[in-house]
């Protein structure tokens, strides 16, 4: 048995279960967090001084497809520390991430971290919050921006950047894959035409070998890093959507839109609001209604308050949940509060029952912990 690890021995008496437990080799644990989820991790690291040394020292394998894992979690912004609640119990739980970085992007427990609302210093760099594994990035040349992270056997294989200042400046789009040992960021430029006028780039995704940008209207352009090219995807018919923001995501490597339709948008949450789903087909020509089947058991994190819409579609779940957050005006007081509204989706006619809302105390986004 390795005596290189610390171990916390409290008493005689407890010194045979300390042996028996404290002790167990790293290989072991390992075995144990690859399989338990976000909070269970925390928990396992409290246990004692060698488990935390494990939690730090154990890289999780690809993480569990299960949707327990799989929920992306409410992070508060506060100026001297991050929190994280979990959407199933509405716990809080503090996690290690340095309060200056904001939080641009995630996937499968990795954070992509920048300094936030600062223009001049360009650092930008991976956390796993969890098993504390950082990941430096070459600083970068844009000025605020969207981002996306793609993670295979639990490592970040790439994280791509954005920004879209609008015609006739050009998007540019910057891509480093640090599995590759990349040293700078490959930097790419698109010249945005006037009939297709993509800009202030709302969300990114990776799918595959492919980089998709999208912004509020429901513009979306596609980058494939394989041939090193773009494309402008097909859009849906302004007769069926209209003037209205568009929520572009992925569901299960599948890119999918939802475009919500809310009575009130300023003083007040409606009670009722309608939501039109749509998937694109494999030829990426058409824009097509998702089936009743394949909204069953779907829930959805909007997050429409900032520029960047941070926003994830789980399937699997118990329910078929809608989750928003969204700035309203505050009756009481008049200031814009941030607000966070849970409808209740009747996925026969799309039609979603406010259940709950209430207001946040911090600015908070959601992020994939796993």
């Amino acid at each position: 048995m390795s005596t290189n690890h610390p171990v916390l021995i409290t008493c005689a008496k407890e010194e045979e279960k300390e042996e028996t437990w404290s002790n167990l080799e790293i290989g072991v644990l390992s075995m144990v967090m690859e399989r338990l989820p976000f909070v269970d991790n925390l928990q396992f690291a409290a246990v004692c001084k060698h488990w935390h040394y494990a939690s730090k020292t154990c890289l999780r394998k690809e993480y569990s497809q299960s949707t327990k894992h799989r929920l992306p979690w409410l992070m508060e912004i506060q100026p001297s520390k991050r929190q994280v609640i979990n959407m199933v119990n509405n716990k809080k739980y503090s996690i290690e991430c340095p309060p200056e970085f904001f939080p641009r992007a995630s996937k499968k427990g990795w954070l992509l971290l920048s300094l936030s609302c600062q223009i001049s210093s360009h650092l930008i760099f991976l956390l796993n919050p969890l098993t504390k594994n950082q990941i430096e990035l070459p600083k970068w040349s844009l000025p605020p921006f969207d981002a996306a992270i793609s993670v295979k056997d639990g490592i970040p294989n790439c994280v791509a950047i954005a920004r879209a200042p609008g015609i006739p400046s050009p998007l540019t789009l910057q891509i480093i894959c640090p599995t590759n040992q990349d040293k700078d960021w490959k930097r790419y430029e698109y010249n945005i035409s006037r009939d297709y006028p993509i800009a202030s780039l709302a969300h990114l995704l990776i799918i595959d070998q492919d980089v998709y940008m999208s912004d509020r209207c429901g513009h979306v352009l596609r980058f494939n890093m394989v041939s090193s090219t773009f494309s402008e995807v097909v859009g849906l018919k302004n007769d069926e959507v209209g003037d209205i923001n568009q929520y572009t995501l992925e569901m299960e490597g599948e890119l999918v839109k939802i475009i919500p339709r809310y009575t009130s948008t300023t003083t007040t949450t409606p009670r009722l609001a309608h939501f039109l789903f749509y998937k694109l087909n494999q030829d990426r020509t058409e824009w097509i209604k998702l089936e009743v089947h394949e909204l069953k058991g779907t829930s959805w994190f909007l997050q429409d308050y900032s520029q960047q819409m941070s926003s994830f579609v789980v399937k699997g779940t118990p329910k078929t949940e809608i989750f928003r957050l969204h700035m309203v005006f505050s009756l009481q007081d008049p200031k814009l509060v941030l607000r966070l509204d849970t409808y209740n989706l009747d996925i026969l006619n799309g039609c979603g029952e406010l259940i709950s809302t209430r207001e946040v105390d911090h600015p908070n986004c959601w992020v994939d912990l796993g």
